[in-house]
């Protein structure tokens, strides 16, 4: 249950934390002053609301808001399920793997990858505040500062410079997670960016998150990817890209599978 902040910008507890004792406070404050002063510049509109979610093990940190929207970890699980069961091993992804996690957020799906056994991620995320107040301090609390890059960067912008410098942010990359911000982002351009993208290769592995009023924006092929699964979890909707080879494997027990 989350803490919420009065308008005042005054902390006000909710039960279960005055129940606890505050078990969060070590970072509490911090988070507390940032969410209030997102709040009142306007760059949150869902108010200010400090929320925990869980990751590689670990609880961490995240603003509720249109921009910040972390992955729900039912989904978030039952993707990495499929995408294990085609390029994995029983527990692990491939340990020379590369990730990149565009919208990256709390950065909760790339270092998801990271505690399955991959070699390093890439996170790009356009607000400086995310990547200063949640983003850097959630790949710290997973300990995985050596294996992480953060790149404070519209996704669009990033995809632009890759097109220009081949072999930007280190080449290409074995998977790519795109979940955007459903109505603040251009499917269309960001189809096109990554039609394009040096970024991908033969090999790789792409989902894209997507709601279902867009689905006609999804389109069935990325630059030598096709579209090789479409799922629907509750509301959310995620296409899965793969090689023409491929041959993408679904979750034995997999309860949210509706497609």
């Amino acid at each position: 249950e989350p803490t919420f902040l009065s308008a005042a910008g005054h902390l006000r507890p909710s039960k279960q934390n005055l129940s606890v004792g505050y078990r969060e406070r070590s970072c509490s404050l911090l988070m507390h002053l940032t969410c209030w002063w997102s709040c009142t510049s306007g760059r949150y509109t869902n108010g200010p609301t400090y929320v925990v979610e869980c990751a590689a093990g670990k609880k961490l940190l995240s603003f509720r808001s249109n921009q910040t929207r972390p992955m729900m970890e039912k989904v978030r699980q039952a993707i990495f399920n499929i995408i294990q069961s085609q390029a994995g091993t029983v527990n692990s992804l491939p340990k020379t793997a590369r990730w990149l996690d565009l919208f990256a957020g709390t950065g909760s799906v790339g270092l998801e990858a990271l505690s399955r056994g991959i070699r390093e991620a890439h996170f790009v995320e356009m607000d400086p505040i995310v990547v200063q107040k949640i983003l850097s301090r959630n790949i710290s609390t997973c300990g995985f500062k050596g294996r992480a890059t953060c790149h404070t960067s519209k996704a669009e912008d990033f995809l632009r410079r890759a097109i220009q410098l081949p072999r930007f942010a280190g080449g290409p990359f074995d998977f790519i997670s795109v979940c955007p911000p459903y109505l603040l982002v251009s499917y269309p351009e960001l189809y096109d960016l990554l039609d394009q993208s040096p970024l991908l290769h033969p090999g790789s592995i792409v989902f894209v998150e997507y709601p279902k009023q867009l689905s006609k924006q999804v389109r069935d092929s990325i630059g030598p990817l096709q579209r090789v699964k479409d799922r629907k979890y509750g509301r959310t909707y995620v296409a899965v890209y793969a090689g023409v080879d491929a041959v993408v494997e679904d979750e034995v027990d997999d309860p949210f599978l509706n497609l």
